[in-house]
């Protein structure tokens, strides 16, 4: 048995209850300050996939858009700002990036994502 195995084995031990899965979709941006290098642009959609081709969903589905920029350095531990915001209209905030200038330049899909198990319910 492998340790993820053993593991979701033993969630229901603790009172740990499966919600659901959840599907994820990502599409990085290039252009601007993102072209300097360090920085990054990410458009992350929730929800169940347009279609099974991996083409990313076009509809308003509740997203994330995140902006990280590396911070230059020697140590171990990675040091970088992040920003982050809940998004309505994925479909809307898609449009008004490309009004911006920057444009999709790369696209990840991950199909079933374990949906959150919670603690024991009261």
């Amino acid at each position: 048995m492998s340790k993820r195995q053993e593991l979701q084995r033993r969630l229901p031990e603790i009172g740990s209850v499966f919600e659901g899965e959840e599907f994820e979709e990502n599409t990085l941006y290039s252009g601007g300050k993102l072209d300097q290098g360090a920085c990054a642009l990410r458009l992350r959609r929730f929800g169940e996939p347009a279609d099974d081709r991996g083409a990313p969903d076009r509809g308003g589905r509740r997203a994330v858009l995140t902006f990280k920029q590396r911070f230059p350095g020697a140590a171990a531990i990675k040091q970088q700002r992040e920003e982050e915001t809940e998004v309505a209209d994925a479909a809307a905030m898609e449009a008004i990036l490309n009004a911006l200038g920057y444009s999709p330049r790369s696209f990840t899909k991950s199909g079933a994502r374990p949906g959150a198990s919670t603690a024991p319910r009261s």
